[in-house]
């Protein structure tokens, strides 16, 4: 499973950036996106993908079976293969749990993008699980304050402006 976690921070010199990059909590790290179509709603700054190795699945969770039997319906799946995909979403989310994830993001992930949206001023993100089509469903600005609250529940592709 892999998804791509993506960020910018806007209007920021390179250097303002590249700080953040560099001060990325225990093992994530950093690397260039390809998804142009992104770019261009964040006005065509840089976009990166942030995780562990070449996967960002550890930092999002894609929530409620009920979510995911919609989102794979749509793709024409089977009834018994979207059940055994509820089923292991469910024996990771039990295990993401354990490790602390708060409302699908990895606390780690979301402590350091708020503090990199609070110095930077405001940040994007942008959550796509790389094997399905990009498809921008919506966009909508969230306050710093309820980022870093880590109640609201992130949906995948949705674009999230975090602004201070």
């Amino acid at each position: 499973m892999k998804s791509d976690v993506h960020h910018d921070k806007r209007g920021t010199s390179p250097s303002v950036q590249q700080k953040w990059i560099d001060a990325l909590p225990q093992k994530m790290h950093a690397w260039p996106s390809h998804y142009v179509a992104i770019a261009e709603k964040m006005n065509g700054f840089s976009v990166v993908i942030v995780g562990y190795g070449m996967c960002s699945c550890g930092l999002f969770s894609r929530g409620a079976p009920e979510h995911v039997f919609k989102t794979y319906d749509k793709k024409g799946w089977s009834k018994n293969k979207i059940a055994r995909a509820i089923e292991n979403q469910a024996r990771a989310m039990e295990n993401r749990r354990k490790s602390d994830l708060h409302a699908n993001l990895h606390p780690d992930f979301r402590r350091w993008l708020a503090d990199a949206s609070a110095d930077a001023k405001e940040a994007y993100l942008y959550i796509h699980w790389a094997w399905d089509e990009l498809a921008l469903e919506s966009e909508f600005i969230m306050s710093l304050e309820e980022f870093r609250a880590q109640e609201t529940y992130i949906k995948d592709e949705q674009l999230i402006h975090i602004k201070r």
